[in-house]
């Protein structure tokens, strides 16, 4: 027999002193001087800074949401920025997600031109143009099969992103004046949207200047289309589509 008359039970249950958590010392910098925090509220964010997972088992109105929050910046305030991390170098696949990059420009009430931006683009914008302060103007690769899918404002957003000096020694860095080289505007009737009548519309529609434009962009652009590379693919019956009519017996239709 042991010394201990229950060894399983302490070895199991009873080895663990519970610890309390103190979060005076905290100061929080940053944080917003309107709202102070209480001890518990305190206590709490010290708790969670501490422990792996955390559960603020607090009555309403005890204020969990403001611990979270203070804890949530303490976190923030330790951890690593990406400029921290030493990225030299970044490479995007399927690059198209990031080109609703914002862009200031007189043109408004021009179609054809995106209206809208994302964070995520201006977040890849940031961690691009802090890559090439670091390497010269270079150090960023991007990848994708539709550099320019839906607007002629996507070419000037992949140059903003790869090609931003190149833009500015041309004086081509703001919108207007790059649209101004290298777009016309096509004014034209076209359906109004309730489908009621026609309406005059003006949008980019076309390209001009296109060698001087494609002498830069092909600066950085590895242009690969599909008729250049001549890819193994399956071959078409006539070389090209054509319609075809399934050819269904009379019993097929007949159980249709």
């Amino acid at each position: 027999m042991t010394d201990q008359p229950f060894p399983y039970y302490d070895d199991t249950f009873n080895h663990t002193r519970l610890r309390t958590f103190n979060g005076d010392h905290l100061t929080l910098p940053g944080a917003s001087q309107v709202v102070q925090l209480h001890r518990h509220q305190k206590a709490g964010v010290w708790r969670i800074l501490q422990t792996p997972n955390t559960l603020l088992a607090h009555v309403v109105g005890a204020g969990k949401t403001y611990t979270m929050v203070a804890a949530a910046e303490h976190k923030k305030d330790n951890t690593l920025t990406f400029e921290e991390l030493g990225v030299d170098r970044i490479f995007v696949d399927e690059a198209h997600y990031f080109k609703n990059l914002f862009y200031l420009a007189k043109m408004t009430r021009i179609a054809g031109l995106p209206q809208t931006a994302s964070e995520r683009a201006f977040d890849m914008y940031l961690k691009v143009r802090h890559v090439q302060s670091m390497n010269s103007g270079g150090g960023v690769v991007f990848a994708t099969g539709t550099p320019i899918a839906n607007s002629m404002a996507e070419m000037f957003t992949m140059q903003r992103y790869l090609q931003p000096d190149d833009l500015k020694k041309r004086n081509l860095h703001h919108f207007d004046w790059w649209a101004a080289t290298f777009g016309e505007p096509v004014t034209a009737m076209e359906l109004s949207p309730d489908g009621a009548g026609y309406r005059l519309n003006t949008r980019f529609a076309r390209f001009i200047n296109v060698p001087e434009l494609m002498q830069i962009f092909r600066q950085s652009a590895d242009v690969q289309a599909a008729a250049m590379l001549n890819l193994p693919g399956p071959k078409l019956d006539s070389e090209k589509p054509a319609d075809a009519v399934p050819n269904l017996s009379s019993s097929r239709r007949q159980g249709w």
